[in-house]
């Protein structure tokens, strides 16, 4: 009999030809579910072709199979009047549960709030939650515009998180976080809570290094997307008064890419860094 595990975890999904990539490469550690699992199956909006500033991560022909929700540009999109998007990703949701063994939901995410509520047609379906960031704090800094729609963005993601937590609780849905931090942030609304850590790398990755190139000496080394939340550009301010004892600007290599990368570029040549700062 084989077995299914699907994931809402909002990761975006473009279509280049016969192939479908993924935004980050988060998805290779949703690959290594298909160790345990027959089938993974990705719950994503699905965009036509590859924006500029993505770099993509094909996913695999084998094991995998993609359910489409609508493109919505944003989280934000899916509070707009008329709400459009609301009814197909119900219908999506509706189809595709009774399909799974097991679901992955993003906490406080609005179409998991969906899915959840939708647990008692679906006694048989395993669901549990995954916290991996400061949500609030993500949805105020990614918004953009005036501060005004930052801070509603992040009053919108506390509530939906207060009712996810209640819901949860309720369905006795086990819940997982990053980090003593988060973990104790879900103890607080009475949640069975574990901690974890995820990896993109596995044994064989690391076993697989057999030298290290000595042009790529560094004091400071950044991995990571290029996004708000990861705070690179404080990273950088500080960096612009930092000194090594030697009185030299500390080395920067900045490894990642995402959608703030040319403003952070920019933001390099401002404090006069372009020769300590290394964006690979």
């Amino acid at each position: 009999m084989s077995r299914s595990i699907g994931f809402l975890n909002d990761q975006r999904l473009f279509r280049v030809g016969d192939e479908i990539l993924a935004e980050t490469p988060f998805v290779h550690f949703l690959m290594g579910f298909r160790a345990h699992f027959d089938e993974v199956v990705l719950i994503s909006r699905v965009f036509e072709g590859l924006p500029e500033d993505v770099h993509g991560y094909p996913l695999p022909k084998d094991g995998v199979r993609v359910v489409e929700l609508p493109p919505y540009p944003r989280i934000v999109d899916l509070y707009k009047p008329p709400f459009k998007y609301r009814a197909k990703i119900e219908e999506a949701l509706r189809v595709t549960l009774p399909t799974l063994d097991a679901l992955w939901l993003n906490f406080g995410h609005p179409i998991s709030l969906q899915a959840l509520g939708m647990a008692k047609t679906q006694p048989e379906l395993r669901f549990f939650a995954v916290q991996r960031g400061a949500y609030e704090r993500d949805a105020k800094l990614r918004i953009g515009g005036p501060p005004g729609l930052g801070f509603i963005a992040g009053k919108v993601m506390q509530r939906n998180m207060k009712k996810f937590a209640k819901m949860a609780r309720k369905a006795g849905v086990p819940c997982f976080a990053y980090g003593a931090e988060l973990v104790h942030r879900l103890e607080h609304w009475s949640l069975n809570v574990h901690s974890f850590i995820d990896s993109l790398l596995t044994k064989e990755d690391l076993g697989s290094v057999q030298s290290v190139d000595k042009g790529l000496e560094t004091d400071l080394i950044f991995v990571g997307r290029l996004t708000p939340e990861k705070g690179l550009d404080i990273l950088l301010e500080s960096l612009s008064e930092a000194r090594m004892p030697d009185g030299r600007t500390p080395l920067l290599r900045v490894v990642g890419s995402g959608p703030e990368e040319q403003k952070l570029k920019a933001l390099t040549s401002e404090l006069n860094l372009e020769e300590s700062v290394i964006f690979d």
